[in-house]
């Protein structure tokens, strides 16, 4: 699958430039639920979530995450590498199917918080209005801040494949902005309050939140996390398959040679 061998070429990577190493979790959704980043943060079909044929565009011969009904998620166990504090990427290919609270993903609570708040983050698309919505806890219980995106830009449409991409920074004791980004072009800013960070040792949710309400209907591909803020730049590159490196493709021949050898 294309898929696969792009992950193979990003493990390589990851060995090669030191800049990869933001790259904390990669969903190919390409025939598994694993995580392709080289950081290990695989995830588990809950309640019947499955795999489609309908890829993401650009990713021919693979496969993409499919829920629908019955509270579907795919479920990451706890890893430190995916609580984030200061900064935070999240992209990502969906296709949803109606205007509801599509989750596509939510590491929460944090604080012994209810399970309907947003923990250390929270990424969704608003119910009727299809609007991109960041969610965090700023360090208290049940205090949940949405720092709503509110331009057309930004609203996602159902059945067509779109790239959405939320961008995050707040560091230290200065009030940090979040950017919205739907097929690689910038949507909209807004403010975030001093206080995103809030960590907690639950799981990763994909497709849902703890409470499972906020069920993600339709197709997620490609999606990834990672620990730093990317560029507009940065970010449309992630909606294409990248073209491998000079150095990964040197890396990945001497992987192989090797590989022959040993055969």
């Amino acid at each position: 699958m294309k898929k696969s061998i792009v992950a193979l070429l990003a493990l390589g990577a990851m060995s090669v430039g030191s800049s990869q190493a933001a790259l904390v979790a990669h969903y190919t959704f390409d025939g598994t639920f694993d995580d392709a980043s080289g950081f290990g943060n695989n995830g588990s079909p809950v309640n019947g979530a499955s795999l489609s044929a309908d890829a993401a565009p650009g990713f021919a011969g693979g496969q993409s995450l499919f829920l629908t009904d019955g509270q579907q998620h795919v479920l990451v166990p706890h890893n430190d590498s995916l609580n984030m504090t200061e900064t935070l990427t999240v992209t990502a290919w969906v296709k949803t199917q109606g205007n509801a609270w599509e989750g596509l993903l939510a590491k929460n609570p944090s604080d012994g918080s209810l399970l309907n708040h947003a923990g250390n983050y929270e990424v969704r698309i608003e119910n009727v209005s299809n609007q991109l919505n960041f969610l965090y806890q700023r360090g208290g219980d049940n205090d949940t801040a949405t720092p709503i995106s509110n331009t057309p830009l930004a609203v996602v449409g159902a059945n067509e494949w779109i790239h959405v991409a939320v961008s995050v920074e707040q560091i230290g004791d200065t009030p940090g902005e979040v950017k919205y980004y739907t097929n690689g072009v910038l949507a909209d800013t807004k403010p975030i309050e001093v206080g995103f960070g809030a960590t907690n040792t639950n799981p990763l949710y994909i497709g849902s939140r703890a409470d499972l309400f906020t069920q993600f209907n339709g197709n997620i591909d490609d999606l990834r996390i990672y620990n730093t803020v990317l560029s507009q730049g940065e970010i449309a590159a992630t909606m294409a398959v990248p073209e491998p490196s000079t150095g990964v493709l040197a890396l990945l021949g001497t992987l192989l040679v090797g590989f022959r050898r040993k055969r």
